[in-house]
Order: structure tokens, then C-alpha cells, then sequence
């Protein structure tokens, strides 16, 4: 029965959307029509590499915008990625900032846009559990995201993730000012990803549908992106990653990673991402894949609080779902199927990828992480510490 009438929520995407093939084409025109006279672009030194890239300069240039580059976006970028963009342009006076890429540089577009308009430490603006220091406020500069890969969300998100490297912590600015005012969503720019990249990328669309599924905070709305999202992951995924031009999969997964991260930020999702961002922040490895890892691990451990979600999920994902068969069996099937999927697209065995892992420490990340208050039930340093075992054990997946 639903609890619908026990619940409220907000649905506030600030974002407009502009979706299709060949839609970055559109950058120039979007740009002139704005009246936006100097921009900032912010991307990596491998994207801005790549012939369709380039184009989109070439758009920009067309319509007589000037524009300056930053390509100094890591893979986890950090609080002094933000403080070296800001170090360089801070002369300068821009309309807009354009962040082409995955999250990092979508991520560290918002953060530069707030170091560039506002004074003193960047550290004041950063969400702490206890809040931040300072607001951000609505004299940021408007962000203009041109996703690259399907994963992060980074594009329809009011939030900038970064790594604290002081102390090895993934931290992040958060302010709906922060949304993307457009988000150029063209399939195309994403067959350039390598098949690593696109399957970790894959799984972090998972993740956070997966993380707003589960929630206690969930509700109809999230429910219905997040299980449509999982459903068009399970469908497309593994194509992607091993037929990366096929741009059917590329486009059903951008979609994908839209509808997951709007779930998530809707239905406050989190519980994956306790485990992936400690990981990403002390060992620097990649968000998606992190968090992907412990979707298994924490299926487990939430299976007795959420079976009726898992068997949900099960009848979407699968062609073989029998209405007689025990509930138990259903929804341990359920997370057999997630566990396949990371096996099927070939991601690195996490034993083999962190040697010797600080599993103490990162329990003590994981309980005091932002997102605990979203894992479903009672949540212990303990738990955090098994669930860690399970996941850097060598039978693990």
C-alpha cells in the first residue's frame, strides 16, 4: 500500500535540457542569444583534445564570443583545482561558464563559478554536516554543461563535488543556484569514451538510481526515474561499453544518467555513495566505479529492510521474474543480477585495484559521511566495516 499521503517533496530542476544528436551544434547560437560577450571553458587535457570538441569551439568562435580555456581538471578534482582556475582568470570578466566533460569538469565549472564571484576562503562555501559557513548566492556565474560521458549527472545536479586533499575527503558545494542553466545532451560526444571509462561511468548511473530507489526519503516521483533508470542501464549498458559508436545505447544511457540523478537528488539517495566517496577520496579512484563496487555489498546488507524494492527492481530488469517463486529467492536474485552486470562489463576486482585497503578509516569517513541519514534502518561504524570486508574480499564478484 502506498504511503504517498504520508510524505512531501520538493521538484525544483532548474535545468533546462536541450537533448538530441548534433545538439552541440546549438552552443554559438545559445551563446549569442544570451548576449554573452567572453566565456570560460572548463575541461581536460583529453577532452580538449578530441575533434568534436574543437568543433565546439569552432561554434563559439563562429559567433564572434570570445572564450579562454581551463584544462587543468583531474580525475578527482580537489579544492586547489578550483583555487588554480581561480588564481588564472580572476583578472578576467566573464558571461558564463561552460564545463565540457564528465562530472569532474561539469563540477569544477560550478566551484570556479563561485570562487570567481565570491569573497574570501572557498572553504566557507563547502556543505559540512554542519552546514557551510557562507551561502552561496545568486551572483554566481550561469554554468552551461556539455556532458561527455553518461554517469555523474554533473549536468542536471546543483552540486559540485570535489576532494578535500588536506584530508582526503570528498566534500562539495551545494546551493540551487548551482544548477546547470542548460545542458547541451548530445549522444554523439559520448562515443568517444573508452570502455573502462563507459562502464564505470555505467555503474554510477546505477548507483544513484539504485541509492533514490532504496531511500527512506523516496517517494512515487523518484520511485518511477530511478526504476525506469535502472531498467534503461540493465538494457544498455553492456552495449556501450563493448559497441561504444552504437549511438542508440549512448543515447538510452545519457537519459539514463538524467533520470538517476534527478531520483537520487529527488528521493535523497545515498547509501552506495557512503562507501564510494571515502574510497574516491583516499585512493583516488574513479566516483562511478566506487560507488558501483558496493552496490552488491549493500543490496545485502539492506535486503532484509528493502526485499519488496529489490523484487520491484527484478521484475523490471528481468524476463524471468515467476509470481510463484518464494520472495526471499526473488530478491536475492534481484542482487545476483547487479552483481553479473559489473562481472559482464569487466570492471578491475576491487582487491586488485586497492592493495591493503585502511578499512578502519574508511569506516570512520563512511559513518560520518553527509548521506548516512539516507541508508535505510539503523546504520553502525561496524556495519560500514563488514560491508568493506565483503567488498575487498577476493570471491567478491
Amino acid at each position: 500500500m502506498s504511503d504517498l499521503i504520508n510524505k512531501s517533496f520538493e521538484i525544483d530542476i532548474k535545468t533546462k535540457i536541450k537533448f538530441g544528436l548534433n545538439s552541440r551544434f546549438e552552443i554559438g547560437k545559445i551563446l549569442k542569444n544570451k548576449n554573452y560577450k567572453k566565456v570560460l571553458i572548463c575541461t581536460d587535457k583529453n577532452i580538449v583534445k578530441l575533434k568534436y570538441i574543437n568543433e565546439i569551439f569552432n561554434y563559439i568562435s563562429d559567433e564572434k564570443i570570445n572564450y579562454k580555456i581551463y584544462d587543468g581538471v583531474e580525475i578527482n578534482p580537489t579544492i586547489t583545482t578550483i583555487v588554480d582556475a581561480y588564481n588564472k582568470f580572476k583578472q578576467d570578466s566573464f558571461d558564463c561558464i561552460i564545463g565540457i566533460g564528465g562530472g569532474g569538469p561539469i563540477d569544477v565549472a560550478k566551484g570556479i563559478s563561485v570562487a570567481l564571484t565570491h569573497k574570501g576562503n572557498i572553504r566557507d562555501y563547502i556543505a559540512e554536516v554542519n552546514g557551510q559557513k557562507k551561502p552561496i548566492l545568486d551572483i554566481v556565474l550561469p554554468v552551461i554543461a556539455i556532458p561527455t560521458t553518461a554517469g555523474s549527472g554533473a549536468e542536471v545536479s546543483p552540486v559540485s563535488v570535489i576532494v578535500d586533499e588536506k584530508r582526503k575527503l570528498k566534500i562539495g558545494f551545494f546551493s540551487e543556484y548551482l544548477f546547470p542553466v542548460i545542458s547541451l545532451v548530445d549522444p554523439v560526444l559520448y562515443t568517444t569514451l573508452p570502455p573502462k571509462v563507459t562502464a564505470g561511468c555505467g555503474l554510477d548511473v546505477l548507483s544513484h538510481s539504485l541509492d533514490a530507489f532504496v531511500s527512506p526519503y523516496s517517494n512515487s516521483y523518484s520511485d518511477a526515474l530511478a526504476i525506469k533508470s535502472i531498467e534503461m542501464v540493465f538494457n544498455n549498458l553492456k552495449t556501450a561499453v563493448f559497441n561504444g559508436k552504437n549511438l542508440e545505447s549512448r543515447a538510452e544511457m545519457a537519459i539514463a544518467s538524467i533520470l538517476g540523478l534527478i531520483s537520487m537528488y529527488i528521493g535523497k539517495g545515498g547509501s552506495t555513495h557512503t562507501i564510494g566517496e571515502p574510497l574516491g577520496g583516499l585512493y583516488d579512484i574513479p566516483h562511478g566505479y566506487a560507488c558501483g563496487i558496493a552496490i552488491p555489498a549493500v543490496m545485502e546488507f539492506l535486503l532484509p529492510i528493502c526485499k519488496d524494492k529489490f523484487i520491484t527492481i527484478f521484475k523490471n530488469i528481468s524476463n524471468f521474474f515467476n509470481p510463484g517463486e518464494k520472495s526471499d529467492t526473488v530478491a536475492h536474485r534481484c542482487i545476483e543480477e547487479f552483481r553479473k552486470l559489473i562481472i559482464d562489463i569487466n570492471v578491475e576486482k576491487p582487491f586488485e585495484l586497492i592493495n591493503n585497503p585502511d578499512i578502519e578509516l574508511l569506516s570512520e569517513y563512511s559513518i560520518k559521511h553527509l548521506a548516512v541519514n539516507r541508508i535505510p534502518g539503523v546504520v553502525t561504524k561496524s556495519d560500514f566495516v563488514n560491508l568493506y570486508k565483503k567488498i575487498f574480499n577476493k570471491n567478491y564478484f
